[in-house]
């Protein structure tokens, strides 16, 4: 999804409709990814953890970009510790073990959670460190995520989606809307409303508004969970070529090694709240035991 900072886009949508449910609020963690919040703590500008943009680092990531991290945070009963030194381009893939650790992750890169401690750097961008009192909101970020639920707006076109984050977030596209949508194949649909599109079609929007909206990073969050296999293999495609149409590093999270194996070829594992491994991607699965999950046939 697309984050903004523009308060009146939070009101106008808030009393809307989404393409979860006609008629009613957009749900509530749609309206934490507009406002930026992480739960129930602000990640807004008047948050005591941020600072006068001037002091940002605003260096424009190109091509391979280390994403540093060492961040601890705590979500109920569990307990999260990644210390992360890799550089991303092209898609790597996370792996983890059922629970909240793979969501945690995405959400502690995006700007949703709020890290208890520690610091997180994209490149030469500081996205958080607690020692300085700095957290950068999550729409100042660049960051773009995709869901399993599709969360587009149904009184805008296809079209419309599209340009949502550049038309209301102020983040001009680094890919043109031609090229994306012949990309991910929905050009013939641009101007049609969500409502008309099937399950397939509208992920396919989903994904393409994902890449509008990336500037730093696209985060794909069990995408494809939800699509059957004939639509979920096409896709998959798309998702392996999508270096060849952005030069965003993606982050693909799933918990299916052969989608791993079939997209990316570096990979983060994790295990008990931290990173297990890091490498090309059949390593990870391997050392991770991931892929005795599956009978070894990814």
């Amino acid at each position: 999804m697309v984050y903004f900072p523009d308060s009146t886009l939070n009101d106008r949508f808030r009393g809307g409709e989404t393409s979860r449910g006609r008629g009613s609020a957009a749900p509530e963690p749609l309206l934490s990814l507009l406002e930026g919040n992480a739960g129930d703590q602000r990640a807004d500008d008047d948050s005591a953890f941020h600072r006068d943009s001037a002091t940002e680092d605003r260096s424009d990531p190109r091509g391979s970009e280390s994403l540093v991290m060492d961040l601890s945070c705590v979500r109920g009963k569990s307990r999260f510790h990644f210390v992360l030194n890799m550089p991303l381009s092209g898609v790597t893939a996370v792996m983890g073990e059922s629970g909240p650790g793979k969501t945690t992750f995405s959400q502690l890169i995006a700007g949703l959670i709020r890290p208890t401690e520690g610091f997180l750097r994209l490149g030469n961008r500081l996205f958080a460190d607690t020692h300085r009192h700095f957290f950068l909101p999550p729409h100042k970020r660049g960051i773009s995520m995709v869901f399993q639920d599709h969360r587009l707006f149904p009184h805008l076109t296809v079209r419309g989606n599209l340009t949502l984050a550049e038309k209301w977030g102020g983040r001009k596209a680094r890919v043109a809307l031609e090229d994306v949508a012949r990309f991910f194949e929905i050009t013939p649909f641009l101007d049609r409303k969500p409502g008309t599109l099937s399950g397939g079609e509208s992920q396919r929007v989903s994904l393409a508004r994902g890449v509008m909206a990336a500037d730093s990073l696209l985060i794909l969050d069990e995408a494809l969970a939800s699509l059957d296999p004939p639509r979920k293999a096409r896709l998959l495609e798309q998702i392996a070529a999508l270096p060849t149409l952005i030069d965003v590093p993606v982050l693909m999270i799933t918990h299916s090694p052969a989608e791993a194996l079939r997209v990316s070829e570096k990979a983060i594992g994790l295990s008990k709240g931290q990173i297990a491994a890091t490498g090309d991607t059949r390593s990870v699965l391997e050392s991770c035991g991931f892929l005795k999950e599956e009978g070894n046939h990814a």
